[in-house]
């Protein structure tokens, strides 16, 4: 079910950058799946919170997008973008981090 695990990525993108509309181009199963975009869409979702992140947060933040590094500009598996989603989820429930609520 690749497509199904692409969805799970785009979820907690949109989670991440406060969104629940389609049209964000990283935050779209189509674009994580088809064109190669799912470490653009991790990235995407993270650079908000690094922004404004403590250095603890920064670190764990870099940490996450160097694990994925390899994938950039690579087309993934569904494991792949599943365990990427995951990865995300488990970042936001241990880092003190809200995310930001859905418009």
């Amino acid at each position: 079910m690749s497509h199904h695990d692409h969805m799970e990525l785009e979820t907690i993108v949109r989670k991440a950058l406060g969104t629940s509309r389609r049209g964000m181009v990283v935050a779209d199963a189509d674009f994580t799946e088809l064109a190669g975009g799912a470490f653009a869409s991790l990235v995407g979702a993270l650079s908000p919170y690094y922004v404004n992140g403590s250095i603890e947060q920064q670190a764990a933040i870099h940490e996450l997008i160097s694990k994925y590094s390899h994938t950039s500009g690579a087309k993934v598996n569904g494991e792949t973008a599943r365990e990427m989603a995951r990865d995300l989820e488990v970042f936001f429930d241990t880092s003190g981090i809200e995310l930001r609520s859905l418009k």
